[in-house]
């Protein structure tokens, strides 16, 4: 089998527009899927390309807003974003949230499409914000809050090294976190 060629680009308003087509064709075709995961891909946030372009363009607002406001004043949480691209097409997203500088943490994020699943793309993701964060952040370590139904991605996060912290309560999700070794 070919290895797919898999490139990362930040997310800003260019290559947004770029992409939003793509973007949004994978976001209606697997919408039953992902949406399990990813509230603004219901169809009652973004039903038709319309208005997923006006979410991502107020979803990039957002996120300059906290990049701004976390320039000002250190302890204001941020995060930032990449798209996912596989032999040159789109194929998903990849980030960080809650990017905490005094805790030196974030959360981690990533969808990858279903024609992309099981080609080491979602790993790949991984591994390139691990990268990331370590050329580019104080941050120690990741995190991602998983709901104990998705054992797709539970199985991706241990066999990229993070695991389950104990529960502190009865919530769906469990958090799986990695130290990052500098």
């Amino acid at each position: 089998m070919k290895e797919k060629n898999i490139v990362f680009k930040k997310l800003n308003l260019k290559n947004a527009l770029k992409t939003t087509n793509a973007a949004f064709d994978i976001i209606d075709s697997e919408r039953e899927r992902l949406s399990r995961w990813f509230w603004w891909m219901s169809s009652t946030i973004t039903p038709n390309n319309r208005k997923f372009n006006k979410f991502m363009l107020l979803y990039l607002l957002a996120t300059k807003r906290k990049q701004l406001s976390h320039k000002f004043n250190k302890s204001k949480l941020y995060d930032e974003q990449f798209l996912v691209f596989v032999d040159d097409k789109f194929g998903g997203m990849v980030g960080l949230d809650n990017i905490d500088d005094i805790k030196k943490e974030a959360e981690i994020w990533y969808f990858v499409s279903q024609l992309n699943e099981g080609h080491g793309v979602a790993s790949a993701s991984i591994q390139y914000i691990e990268d990331y964060v370590l050329n580019n952040k104080n941050t120690e370590r990741l995190y991602a809050k998983i709901e104990t139904k998705n054992t797709r991605s539970i199985g991706l996060v241990s066999r990229n090294g993070y695991t389950p912290e104990p529960q502190k309560n009865k919530y769906a999700a469990v958090i799986y976190s990695k130290q990052l070794q500098r």
